[in-house]
């Protein structure tokens, strides 16, 4: 019975619906890398971990995950406030 209730809690338009691994990497808000590798460490987020890291240098630094494949644009651009994911490693002070 809980999945009849989980179907009727999701949206309308997603009721029915396989999202694709794809879809859910690019799902914006959402940790891609949690897809990837699973979820980490409850309570921490990815400006705690060592693969954390902010490129640039310019006008301007972006925060990328080095764990996800680096691009000149902003589809690699990694929040800080994102939940860890399972390759979560602590930052060395």
């Amino acid at each position: 019975m809980s999945n009849l209730a989980d179907f009727w809690s999701l949206p309308t338009n997603e009721q029915g619906q396989e999202i694709s691994r794809i879809e859910q990497l690019s799902q914006k808000g959402r940790n891609p890398c949690i897809v990837q590798f699973g979820a980490g460490p409850w309570g921490k987020e990815c400006r705690e971990c060592s693969h954390f890291i902010r490129v640039g240098g310019h006008a301007r630094d972006y925060t990328k995950c080095d764990l996800r494949k680096i691009t000149n644009g902003p589809g690699s651009d990694h929040k800080a406030s994102f939940p860890a994911c399972a390759r979560f490693e602590k930052r060395k002070p």
